[in-house]
């Protein structure tokens, strides 16, 4: 293990991994691969095996520089406690990951995954091989009935438990069935001419309705999608969280809305029969009602919510899930007591309102695709297959027998963040900010036929990997077993994301940046239209590279040159055209800026002129101010003078002297006092023993007495200036 190479992604780890790289995954044909948080699955349909590989750890690996080698090899080998005898056809999880459907032609098969997860993120101890619980769905039904095909499979996202399961056979028929008897069926959707359209078999009787939707004999349900209750709000807070929405879509284009709610409990039947609603609506109206061939349909939980339909032309439209306000269609027909099937709901049906369409390449070479459909006449249909990613609404997955597309609705993204409602998201935008002319991001992924005569190598299987910590990434494995990644961020890189990029620096380069916003909005602007050149898909061939014939190859460089001037060239024309547009605006700022600057200067000058006038004028009034202050001091003293009535400063200074005045009397009294008792004193002092005091305290006594004169005679020279200044 020493010698193992060291990867610079877990991409790149990935598909050199022992498992996928091993002659019995290369060799043994179709197999199915699904991913779930982070953790990648193989289904191989010959050893009737489900293997584990932790990409997490993968991405661990590749952090630390290599530190553990064993990551590169290391899987588990998930064993069934019963296995399929059936050809696994697709890989589907519960919404938390205890549930993983293996999907065949005509069954179905439910394994529980370990529910405890050790060491290094491994199921169960960590041991190479890990038991797990299955059990077959739905098995006697559809064993007996040998002439039906299961076409769709979904989880139910109002069981809490994710114990129930939806399923659409080519009966045109969606039934609902619960794990807690996994040999019968709950609940029976009927969408055919004459046929009942809801059965609940928790009661005896079969209850029918009045007829099955009116639709032409040979119109096939192809498709359904489901969202939760609470995404049109049409249901009261309570029933909205074991309810949902299903959208049925038919081979004509017709769309049809079923609400499923399952009962309380798994043993008690539905206690209300299900509303069918449909045609639904699609406006603008179109006579062809939007191809006549559909075959996919895809709902994204956004707000409002989106309804994806593909036809097998190559044609995938958008259109917004709403609700209409206008019931009086509904009150007419009740007033002339006319009913019409479906029965309409208590609340308004809802519309659905196109909004684009998109014309798909099915191949690498669309120049190549248009001469041959002029020679042929008509282009065969195709079988599309619409996908949502995990954590994107604004965003899904086209696949074909040719590869794989990706689309990104920018304006839907918008248009959810303005529908929030207050409080629930801080960045809001104003409908004036929504720019519903952007149309959708489309980007050829990967192709498996890049010309309509070559040999195709269809994908047998593939996985969309969204993860915080691992990124958006694509996992193709081609029906060869050859293994590829595509880098899903290079078809949502937009220049909100550099921008966010550039608002995370601090300092001195956020400051640069902020005063160089014009600049940046401008290469912003650049960088926006560069971006719509796309990236070529990865060629997926059914022969190896050395076994090409030189006109294969030079087909593939003509396309690939023809693809590279029809896609960039016009861009950087219109670059260019961008750029001289913005650099005579420029011209025409320096020009006004350089007139401006010199009548500026102009300015300037007079300004400093008028600047020394104003210094000379301010200094002289200065010294003028000072003269009339003295000349107002001296008038005041003048009249204080000559007035022959005391002033109120004089009255206090009056006052004082009063007061001086008996504490001098106070002061003169006291010394006399001291002086006849120090007579006293002196006089009987030959009477009685004299005290001997120390020369320290003699010295103390003197500076006293000294200090005590030189306050009297302070006090004494006060109180004759105080009766010099009031007699004058």
């Amino acid at each position: 293990m020493a010698g193992a190479p060291l990867h610079s992604t877990w991409q790149a780890c990935l598909t050199t991994h022992p498992l996928l790289q091993s002659s019995s995954f290369i060799d043994s044909g179709r197999h199915c691969i699904a991913q779930n948080d982070g953790d990648f699955f193989v289904w191989k349909n010959e050893e009737k095996q489900l293997c584990f590989i932790n990409l997490k750890r993968l991405q661990s690996y590749v952090q630390s520089g290599g530190k553990d080698p064993g990551s590169l090899e290391d899987y588990q080998v998930l064993s069934c406690s019963q296995l399929p005898q059936f050809t696994v056809l697709q890989l589907k999880f519960s919404p938390s990951g205890q549930f993983v459907a293996l999907l065949g032609r005509r069954q179905i098969m439910i394994v529980q995954l370990p529910s405890n997860r050790g060491h290094k993120g491994l199921y169960g101890d960590g041991r190479s091989d890990v038991s797990c619980k299955s059990f077959q769905l739905a098995e006697r039904f559809l064993s007996s009935s040998g002439h039906l095909d299961l076409l769709q499979f979904h989880w139910h996202p109002g069981s809490v438990s994710e114990t129930h399961v939806l399923m659409l056979t080519s009966d045109n028929i969606i039934r609902l069935c619960s794990f807690s008897q996994p040999q019968k069926t709950m609940q029976t959707y009927a969408i055919a001419p004459g046929s009942t359209s809801y059965h609940d078999t928790g009661k005896s009787s079969v209850y029918d309705t009045t007829r099955a939707i009116s639709m032409a004999g040979t119109e096939t349900v192809v498709d359904f999608d489901l969202l939760p209750g609470s995404a049109l709000g049409t249901q009261p807070v309570e029933s909205q969280n074991l309810s949902c929405h299903v959208f049925a879509l038919m081979d004509s284009g017709d769309v049809y809305m079923l609400q499923s709610t399952l009962p309380a409990s798994s043993s008690l039947p539905s206690s209300s029969r299900p509303q069918v609603h449909g045609p639904l609506r699609m406006q603008p109206a179109a006579e062809d009602n939007y191809g006549a061939d559909s075959c996919s349909m895809c709902c994204l939980n956004s707000q409002p919510p989106a309804l994806i339909l593909a036809s097998a032309e190559g044609r995938v439209f958008h259109c917004l899930i709403m609700c209409d306000d206008d019931d009086g269609e509904e009150q007419d027909e009740a007033a002339h007591g006319t009913t019409h099937w479906p029965i309409r709901p208590s609340f308004n049906e809802p519309t659905l309102y196109v909004f684009e369409g998109v014309a798909l390449s099915l191949e690498a070479d669309s120049a190549d695709e248009d001469r041959s459909s002029q020679d042929a006449g008509e282009v065969a249909p195709v079988r599309l297959a619409l996908h949502r990613l995990d954590n994107a609404t604004d965003k899904y997955l086209c696949t074909h027998g040719s590869g794989v597309h990706s689309v990104v609705l920018p304006w839907l993204r918008q248009m959810s963040r303005f529908c929030v409602p207050d409080g629930e998201e801080a960045k809001s935008v104003e409908i004036d900010e929504i720019n519903l002319q952007q149309e959708c991001q489309v980007e050829h992924l990967v192709s498996s036929r890049p010309f309509k005569h070559s040999p195709s190598c269809p994908l047998a299987s593939f996985c969309a990997v969204c993860h915080p910590f691992l990124g958006n990434t694509l996992v193709c494995v081609t029906e060869n077993g050859a293994c590829s990644t595509v880098d899903l961020r290079r078809s949502t890189a937009t220049v909100a994301s550099a921008t966010g990029a550039e608002s995370t620096e601090k300092g001195g380069r956020a400051l640069a940046a902020k005063s160089q916003a014009p600049s940046s909005e401008f290469a912003q602007e650049v960088e926006k239209m560069l971006s719509e050149r796309g990236a070529m898909p990865i060629l997926r061939l059914s022969c190896a590279p050395h076994e090409m014939t030189p006109k294969m190859g030079a087909d593939i460089l003509r396309s690939a040159t023809d693809a590279f001037r029809d896609r960039h060239f016009p861009i950087m024309r219109k670059v260019a055209a961008f750029i001289a547009k913005r650099a005579k605006v420029l011209e025409n700022q320096k020009k006004h800026q350089q007139r401006e600057t010199s009548a500026i200067l102009h300015d300037f000058e007079d300004m400093q002129t008028a600047q020394t006038d104003i210094d000379d004028r301010a200094r002289a009034l200065l010294k003028a101010q000072e003269d009339l202050t003295t000349r107002l001091h001296a008038v005041f003293h003048t009249l204080e003078f000559r007035v022959p009535v005391r002033s109120i400063a004089e009255d206090k200074l009056a006052e004082n002297l009063q007061s001086l005045s008996q504490e001098l009397k106070k002061t003169q009294q006291q010394l006399d006092a001291a002086r006849r008792k120090s007579d006293y004193h002196s006089g009987q002092a030959p009477r009685k023993k004299a005290t001997e005091l120390s020369g320290q305290h003699q010295e103390n006594i003197r500076v006293i007495l000294k200090q005590e004169a030189d306050d009297i005679e302070q006090l004494v020279d006060q109180v004759k200036q105080l009766s010099v200044q009031a007699s004058s």
